[in-house]
């Protein structure tokens, strides 16, 4: 079974399409029917409306955005202390939704970066680069 992150990924019904997407490297949101919301992680009720999407519209997102939020983590949660500090970064997509992942560099708010799905053996994760300006 893939994993994202280190935990199972138990989603809805939409898991085996969105772990498509992220092993082929591209991430994968809907946009909702009912108020044309684009939100990630893909769900079936909309987090803005409550609409619940019988047959969801789903998007791939090319990765751009900028930086929103970021913390670094220097006491991490059990299993990741061998990776601390690491710094995760809420970006905001171009296309709306806004995503977590890992800097893979020093990042401010409002940087221009690219965010990508990477799999390591069973792992999902997504991580971020800044844009060159």
């Amino acid at each position: 079974m893939a994993q994202l992150g280190k935990k199972y990924y138990i989603g809805s019904i939409y898991q085996e399409k969105f772990l498509e997407s992220l092993a082929r490297g591209k991430i994968a949101c809907v946009r909702c029917k009912g108020c044309q919301l684009a939100y990630f992680p893909p769900r079936q009720i909309c987090p803005h409306c409550k609409t619940v999407n019988e047959e969801l519209s789903w998007l791939e997102l090319d990765g751009q955005g900028s930086v929103y939020s970021f913390t670094t983590i220097n006491y991490p949660p059990i299993g990741f202390e061998d990776e601390a500090p690491y710094t995760l970064v809420i970006v905001e997509l171009e296309e709306g939704p806004k995503v977590l992942c890992r800097a893979t560099m020093p990042l401010e708010i409002e940087d221009k970066v690219k965010v990508t799905a990477h799999r390591d053996d069973d792992v999902f994760y997504l991580q971020c680069y800044k844009l060159s300006e």
